[in-house]
């Protein structure tokens, strides 16, 4: 089964999003000065790897979208401040996310309680894992019809 290159560009755009970024020290580690990434960190993924696609495929779809850039046909970054998710080399980060920090130490940023908890309601590949009454097959078309409207449409054909 061939994958659509729209799930690798919409989980590419993931891992270069700021709500991944903030939380990701691992990918931060990885940028060069430039805020850069290789091609290669990012095929390395558990859920590009099982979509069973390889470099090529990958730089095709990231050098779609509008939220990364490419440089040299190896190298991936965000296109919106990238230099603001650079770890130098030997910086200490505290990876404990910042409601825990604060709540840990009384400070006043904490979680609004009256928000209701995020459930993600689809999985890799847009196969439903809790969807109630959706199917594979409905998930997976939302998924694909999401890409089509957020992402270039002759990308997702």
């Amino acid at each position: 089964m061939k994958t659509n290159p729209c799930f690798v560009s919409y989980f590419s755009e993931y891992y270069f999003s700021e709500e991944n970024l903030a939380k990701d020290v691992y990918l931060r580690r990885q940028m060069d000065p430039e805020g850069f990434v290789p091609i290669s960190v990012i095929a390395s993924f558990r859920r590009i790897q099982n979509m069973n696609v390889d470099s090529d495929q990958i730089l095709t779809a990231v050098k779609h979208s509008a939220q990364l850039e490419v440089k040299e046909d190896l190298y991936v970054r965000p296109h919106d401040s990238p230099a603001k998710w650079i770890i130098l080399p030997g910086a200490v980060v505290d990876p404990t996310p910042l409601e825990k920090r604060a709540s840990a130490s009384g400070d006043a940023l904490s979680l609004n309680p009256d928000v209701p908890e995020f459930v993600p309601k689809y999985g890799v590949n847009g196969i439903a894992h809790n969807t109630g009454n959706k199917s594979a097959l409905e998930a997976a078309m939302w998924v694909s019809s999401l890409c089509r409207v957020l992402i270039k449409p002759s990308l997702c054909s």
